[in-house]
């Protein structure tokens, strides 16, 4: 069943959208409320995870909301490497082979998020020193008053007839 017809046949239903990232999306598709067609489509295409309420499923939309930033920190590495001397296509190359291996490594899921940047990082190493001086307590800080605003901007920006956030 398309898409469009799942969301036409059991109105209501709420799943994320994720534009050009959800054409590849493998991983989960949060849907609220749980509805076993609508759930059972997203399986096909790479997992449903049905969530309990509208406050949760409201949390796993402004995680959508971060895809983009993470594209730009990528090439925001690679623009840096370009300023020193790095030709621009060698660059983006050697960054998307590091970050496809993030991604790799990403599908353990015996190994928290926490294991996994310990496993990759050398005491007082290159990643240690990155993560310490760049993202700190201050940007973390930073990052979850976004996630809040977001959060916030979606709670109260319900289409009352569907009861789905507008875009």
């Amino acid at each position: 069943m398309p898409v469009e017809e799942a969301e036409q046949h059991h109105r209501g239903i709420r799943r994320h959208t994720l534009g050009q990232a959800g054409r590849t999306h493998r991983g989960d598709q949060a849907t609220y409320p749980a509805h076993p067609a609508v759930d059972a489509f997203f399986e096909q295409l790479g997992g449903a995870l049905p969530v309990a309420g509208e406050a949760a499923f409201d949390v796993f939309s402004a995680l959508t909301g971060t895809l983009t930033t993470h594209y730009a920190y990528l090439a925001a590495l690679t623009s840096w490497a370009a300023g020193h001397g790095i030709p621009a296509d060698d660059a983006e190359h050697y960054v998307r082979g590091l970050f496809q291996a993030v991604g790799r490594a990403l599908g353990d899921e015996t190994r928290s998020l926490r294991q996994l940047a310990a496993d990759h990082e050398t005491p007082k190493g290159n990643n240690e020193r990155i993560r310490t001086t760049w993202f700190d307590h201050t940007n973390a800080a930073t990052l979850d008053s976004a996630l809040d605003g977001l959060l916030t901007d979606l709670r109260s920006r319900q289409d009352p007839s569907t009861g789905s956030a507008t875009e």
